[in-house]
């Protein structure tokens, strides 16, 4: 008997439940996976719903939801067991002589954490959290750490993979970060004292958080959580982009008074509400949108902006300006 369409959905289903269950197993993570198998999803659904083919309808249904469970282990969204293996990499100063560090972090569905060392021999300490073992441990994909370098210039590369990754960084480099997570939330620190000329902090699914000072370029985006931010504003000129497409933002903006401030806030369906702004020229005020700027932003040689914006959420905003 040649098997049935509906047959063939199921047969499909029930694998790719298996392939689900392999790939959070090894904590693959795939961007954008949990995007496209909602779309394939949708497509599939309306195919049914414009043929209504007899006798399918059981498998259709299997079909869809083994989909949908493989699109959301392999975005990073489910882990069955707490991570219980740790990877350390560290190195000293005197193996990273080199002045300016750029670091890139990425990870799946851990968080991403960054801090100063109080060690002066420190370079840095990577320690990844993973979950290893369990009835396939050959499959479970280990972290990967990776470096270069070219002249008074290091590279550190990590590949958490699904883990979650813990960065303390030794003093007196300059820093060039680039953190981010599938999954988990992404949270920064900079130490007292400590040049950082870019910061790039983002999450698909996860809060973001960042304590930073004179920084000329910050860029914190989530997806779908929450955007806390401190920020300094002194002897600097440069751009700070707040973004969430499904959270709220709480920011907390400090600057000096010779520094000139343009500060902008909305968002599309929530509140937006400004302290502290009483010395600034408001240019918009509503409910769901600031606009303001210090008296001096027009003719000071250093401007520095800021921008919040979220689609659903509200935006927070804290100025304060001293010198």
């Amino acid at each position: 008997m040649r098997p049935t369409s509906g047959f063939l959905l199921e047969i499909l289903g029930g694998l790719l439940f298996v392939i689900a269950g392999i790939v959070n197993q090894a904590g693959y993570i795939i961007d954008g996976a949990f995007g496209l198998s909602l779309l394939v999803a949708g497509v599939v659904l309306v195919l049914y719903a414009l043929r209504k083919p007899k006798g399918v309808l059981r498998g259709f249904g299997i079909f869809t939801v083994g989909l949908l469970a493989l699109g959301a282990v392999a975005s990073g969204g489910f882990s069955m067991e707490a991570p219980n293996t740790s990877l350390v990499f560290s190195a000293t100063k005197a193996q990273v002589p080199q002045q300016f560090f750029i670091l890139t972090a990425s990870t799946g569905s851990g968080s991403v954490h960054l801090t100063y060392s109080s060690d002066p021999s420190t370079a840095y300490r990577v320690t990844f959290r993973y979950s290893g073992g369990g009835p396939f441990p050959s499959l479970t994909i280990v972290p990967r750490l990776t470096n270069s370098s070219n002249g008074d210039v290091f590279r550190l590369n990590l590949n958490g993979a699904g883990a979650e990754i813990e960065i303390v960084l030794g003093r007196g480099y300059t820093l060039n970060a680039s953190l981010h997570s599938n999954a988990g939330n992404v949270e920064f620190t900079q130490g007292a004292g400590q040049q950082v000329l870019s910061l790039d902090c983002t999450s698909s699914a996860g809060n973001v958080e960042v304590t930073a000072t004179s920084v000329p370029y910050i860029n914190c985006r989530s997806s779908a959580g929450n955007v806390d931010a401190a920020i300094g504003a002194f002897s600097v000129t440069g751009t700070a982009s707040l973004s969430t497409s499904a959270g709220n933002i709480n920011l907390i903006l400090r600057a000096d008074l010779a520094i000139g401030v343009s500060l902008k806030g909305s968002t599309s369906l929530g509140n937006a509400r400004a302290s502290g702004v009483e010395g600034m020229t408001v240019l918009a005020k509503s409910s769901a949108q600031f606009e303001g700027q210090t008296s001096n932003y027009a003719n000071s040689s250093n401007q520095y902006q800021v921008t919040c914006q979220s689609s659903l959420g509200d935006v927070l905003m804290s100025f304060g300006a001293s010198g």
